[in-house]
């Protein structure tokens, strides 16, 4: 399909019922406009999912109560437009107020319960506005999937809500948060901060963490851990307090008599000079990596999750006749591995439940190419990959547990009666890597320097052997020994 900017409503609906006639699934990304790299990924996430992926830029006035608020917003669409464009977009939709709201407009989506509270109290219009605006892209484009950031965890929560109850047929996705290398939460309004606003909005993310590794010590009151969330913001002289706050997920209610536990929210809001900027983190179980792969522990350490190393002991032998493909090899081995681990654990020792993740990493180029059994046969398969294209494939599975405590059948598994399964994510991820020339003699050196066999494939792309990659398409992190990208949205 051409890329194409439209503004007409009856337009995107002709486009629409034509994409389903033909059996093909839409996206849908709405947006303001002033898009960053938080947008994007929405895109990106989409163009992977859906045939047809629809990027809405319209400013809704029915969602700002301050009217200077809405005269400062940006209005960026031509290069919104081309950065849709470069994401994977194939059309961007930008009505104008007069297309969604004509003259005598007078019908509003409201909802009581979880948007009357923090952002809703706050701003006591706001999310009336945002469920009628949304509610009417919905209509208007008729997506399969919309896509909407976790930062806006509040937003995320009565959207989905508001699909499923009144039965709008589309899947809604919540995306992670896309942080700054700092850590402050991209955002549209980050570009009308001074730089010395901009230097006390990472107050934030900071009083986040802070908070959260607070739990992850072992402080479940809270009280003490919303104080300590608010500590942070209020000792910032140009932050000035809005809420903070725990909340539970889906009624966005504080824990009263109980608690904090994982799954809960840690939720904030402040005005940063005149701008106002929210954030949010999950309170997660602990985090038990089976593996030993000291990659993998370096990457999750570097996104900043604290876990646990408990190495699978399980036999990975796949039969030489077996149906399944590389993926699926991945993602069994994977899997078997997080089944493993998790059906040795002692309840007592994870009372608050526990997050395991398998992981397994090949190499393929017409075979599965494993890791080498001495230097003869490392250097053979470094023969074999030079001068072409091969694929690394990472599978992973995640599995959320909660102790069992005899009320098996609540979660959508069990693991030896011990352990009740939540959650389950399983997938696999490919990268593809293209591999120069080089010699038998610059193989022996590298093997003879840096010992390969823990490693699929023969080499590691961050050693010196990473200088023999010609090109790469897909995650890098992925290579490495851990598809984070794509883990991150279940982290």
């Amino acid at each position: 399909m051409e890329k194409t900017i439209i503004h007409d409503p009856g337009e995107i609906r002709r486009l629409s019922a034509s994409a389903r006639r033909h059996g093909e699934s839409i996206g849908l990304v709405t947006t303001m406009g002033a898009l960053h790299e938080g947008h994007l990924s929405l895109v990106r996430r989409a163009t992977d999912e859906n045939d047809t992926v629809v990027v809405s830029i319209f400013v809704n006035p029915m969602q700002f109560d301050d009217q200077n608020d809405l005269a400062a917003y940006p209005k960026t669409l031509s290069a919104d437009a081309d950065a849709a464009f470069s994401a994977g977009a194939n059309i961007v939709f930008a009505p104008s107020v007069e297309h969604i709201y004509p003259d005598g407009f007078s019908t509003f989506v409201d909802m009581t319960g979880p948007s009357e509270r923090l952002c809703g109290s706050s701003r006591p219009s706001h999310f009336k506005g945002v469920l009628t605006v949304v509610a009417k892209l919905f209509g208007i484009c008729a997506p399969d999937r919309a896509y909407f950031g976790e930062k806006d965890a509040q937003q995320l929560a009565i959207v989905k809500k508001m699909a499923d109850e009144l039965s709008i047929p589309v899947e809604v996705v919540g995306c992670p948060t896309i942080r700054e290398a700092d850590g402050l939460a991209m955002s549209s309004r980050n570009a009308r901060l001074s730089a010395d606003e901009r230097a006390a909005a990472l107050c934030l993310y900071k009083s986040l963490a802070e908070t959260r590794t607070l739990f992850d010590a072992g402080e479940k009151d809270a009280r003490k851990l919303t104080a300590h969330l608010a500590d942070g913001i209020e000792a910032t002289p140009l932050a000035r307090l809005d809420y903070a706050t725990i909340v539970d997920p889906l009624t966005f209610e504080p824990p009263i008599g109980r608690p904090a536990r994982p799954g809960d929210l840690l939720m904030l809001a402040a005005y940063i000079g005149d701008v106002r900027l929210i954030d949010n983190m999950k309170l997660q179980a602990p985090l038990i990596l089976a593996s030993a792969s000291p990659r993998r522990t370096e990457i999750l350490a570097a996104h900043g999750h604290k876990h646990v190393v408990i190495p699978a002991d399980a036999d990975e032998t796949i039969a030489d006749d077996s149906p399944l493909t590389p993926a699926e090899v991945t993602i069994y081995l994977a899997e078997l591995k997080a089944d493993t681990v998790l059906g040795n654990l002692d309840p007592k020792d994870w009372p608050d439940g526990c997050r395991v993740l398998g992981v397994d990493t090949i190499v393929y180029k017409d075979r599965i190419i494993g890791k080498p059994v001495d230097e003869a046969d490392a250097l053979s398969i470094l023969r074999s990959l030079k001068n072409g294209v091969h694929e690394v494939i990472s599978g992973a599975c995640l599995i959320h547990a909660v102790p069992d405590n005899g009320q098996a059948g609540g979660g959508d598994d069990e693991a030896g009666g011990r352990f009740r399964v939540t959650e389950r994510h399983s997938f696999a991820d490919i990268t593809t890597i293209r591999l120069g020339d080089y010699t038998d003699e610059e193989i022996l050196a590298y093997v003879r320097a840096n010992p390969p066999y823990d490693k699929s494939g023969s080499y590691a792309i961050q050693s010196e052997w990473g200088r023999h990659v010609l090109e790469l398409c897909g995650d890098i992190e992925n290579v490495i020994g851990l598809p984070y990208q794509r883990l991150s949205t279940y982290l």
